[in-house]
């Protein structure tokens, strides 16, 4: 599902085109040691489902947390399970350059991320106002409408 939605999302940041990568949309999955299956997994289904969004390719990068690098340049990330400490570090990074950080844990908003999924018998996509405003990011209207604030 978070494959489906996630990409989609990204759309709604009405800067989007500034934050190509060589002209592609590139999204770095960041997560542990015990999550590299499921890792592996959003990556392939990612680019399965969207080999473009709009015009440009999505390049899906896999990232350990210990490994990530606050100069690469990304579109968006995706935060698979981590500590809390590697959360707020990518939270940060992302906030400073304008970054959409999206992960499934809810809890993780508490840490500065922009956008969780939850799914159960329905969707429901909740944004942090906060992190929203910390990051400067500017998204289209319509998203709000069917997202939760948190």
């Amino acid at each position: 599902m978070h494959a489906k939605i996630f990409p989609k999302i990204l759309l709604s940041d009405t800067k989007i085109e500034n934050k190509l990568v060589n002209g592609s949309v590139k999204i770095i999955v960041l997560y542990s040691d015990e999550d590299i299956n499921v890792a592996n997994k959003l990556k392939t289904q990612m680019i399965r489902f969207y080999p473009f969004l709009k015009e440009h390719p999505l390049q899906v990068v896999l990232k350990e947390y210990r490994d990530f690098d606050p100069s690469e340049d990304t579109t968006a990330y995706y935060e698979l399970y981590g500590e809390k400490k590697s959360i707020i570090n990518v939270n940060k990074t992302a906030q400073k350059n304008s970054r959409i950080t999206f992960a499934y844990e809810s809890n993780y908003l508490d840490y500065g991320t922009l956008m969780s999924l939850y799914v159960s018998d329905k969707v429901s996509l909740y944004i942090s106002m906060e992190a929203l405003k910390q990051s400067d990011i500017v998204l289209d209207n319509i998203i709000y409408k069917i997202a939760k604030i948190k």
